[in-house]
């Protein structure tokens, strides 16, 4: 079984029970969602289960994130780095702007 799966772009349900699938069984999983920050990815629900199946009614995540970190490319070198896609999840939920590091290279 390997060790790491990579995926140019999760688009679809089937793609996102491939990746749901393998990180859940131990595979790290890098992959590129569209979307320019994270709460446009929150903001559809075909990527929830990558980010922990967030519950907007209840404001509770149902299960861990897919993903540890996230990666927003704002412009060519200039990043925000979350370290931590639950925390920034529950940010949301609770209606706050996660906090980010902005990376410049």
């Amino acid at each position: 079984m390997p060790r790491r799966r990579f995926a140019s772009t999760v688009r679809y349900h089937g793609d996102v029970a491939v990746i749901q699938t393998a990180g859940r069984r131990g595979v790290s999983v890098i992959a590129t969602a569209h979307g320019r920050t994270l709460l446009d990815v929150f903001e559809n629900p075909v990527l929830h289960p990558l980010i922990g199946d967030p519950d907007v009614l209840t404001g509770r995540r149902r299960s861990s994130p897919i993903f540890r970190v996230a990666v927003e490319i704002r412009a060519k070198g200039l990043f925000v780095l979350h370290e931590d896609v639950a925390g920034a999840v529950d940010a949301l939920l609770a209606g706050d702007v996660p906090d980010g590091t902005l990376v410049t290279r």
